[in-house]
């Protein structure tokens, strides 16, 4: 049997929680039991040891492993031995986390999207292990979260947003800088959408694509579909099509410009793929509020 948990988050103005635990941390009544929820958790292991399952996936944890756990997904800590662990949740439908300059970090796209996704579809062996230097920084961090949190002080609810934002950019250089076997291969697909994500404007060919993730051509696209649900062609056309869509309300720049500016060569062809992908023509999506 397995539980859900529905995040009220206590009442507080911002839907981003810490909580500082030993144990399974799981409300009083669920146990060890597998359970899942309707907000995004970060579970960071400081001391001890024990077992951390994930999908049905036993992964023995020791300080210092770090784990992304979407609200589909299930989790429970059955092991534990003197175990410490931190979890930081907030509802990612409601906290407005800036996205599109995270997802210029290919580590972002490994640890909090690849990664769950991975540990969804099979056995996924991998994950963000912090050296106890940088462990430290990270529980530096939670632990000026969870003051802030429990005193509530006027302005905490921008201090816990700006310290959120933090804490992911630190784990996803920390997972670039650190990844090896399974993690290194999500890295690779990360580093090729962080690339597509900075320089969207530049006319990719896939075969430039393939030798950034030391891959073929066959391989990248299964692995390119199985992170995002797209291919590469597709997904690069999303993002132009995304900061284009920012430069109509944001510019006065006339709608060739704006398919040149952002990648596309032939300002029909960005006219047809925004109409499909957007609804609306670009004009009148400049017109709309």
């Amino acid at each position: 049997m397995k539980a859900k948990i529905i995040g009220k988050f206590d009442g507080v103005g911002i839907p981003i929680r810490v909580k500082l635990l030993h144990g399974s941390g799981i409300p009083e009544g669920i146990g060890g039991m597998e359970h899942s929820h309707d907000f995004a958790e970060l579970v960071l292991f400081h001391g001890g040891r024990g077992v951390h399952r994930v999908d049905g996936h036993d992964y023995p944890v020791v300080a210092g492993d770090v784990f992304a756990v979407h609200g589909d997904q299930t989790h429970a800590i059955v092991q534990r031995e003197n175990l410490q662990h931190v979890e930081v949740t907030y509802n990612s439908r409601r906290v407005r986390l800036p996205t599109d300059q995270l997802r210029k970090l290919p580590g972002y796209h490994a640890l909090f999207i690849l990664e769950p996704a991975r540990r969804r579809r099979r056995r996924f062996r991998g994950h963000l292990r912090l050296s106890p230097t940088r462990l430290a920084e990270a529980m530096r961090l939670i632990h000026s979260m969870h003051q802030e949190y429990e005193a509530r002080p006027v302005g905490y609810e921008a201090f816990l947003l700006g310290r959120l934002v933090e804490l992911i950019v630190f784990l996803s250089r920390e997972y670039s800088r650190s990844s090896t076997g399974e993690g290194r291969a999500l890295l690779r697909v990360g580093e090729v959408i962080g690339l597509l994500e900075r320089e969207y404007a530049r006319p990719w060919r896939l075969a430039e694509l393939c030798a950034i993730a030391h891959m073929s051509k066959s391989n990248l696209m299964v692995a390119f579909r199985e992170a995002t649900g797209q291919t590469p062609v597709n997904y690069l056309i999303e993002v132009r099509l995304r900061h284009a869509m920012y430069l109509l309300q944001s510019t006065a720049r006339k709608v060739t410009e704006i398919a040149f500016e952002v990648g596309f060569s032939d300002s029909n062809y960005f006219a047809r793929k925004f109409r499909q992908v957007v609804g609306l023509s670009p004009s009148a999506y400049r017109r709309s509020p």
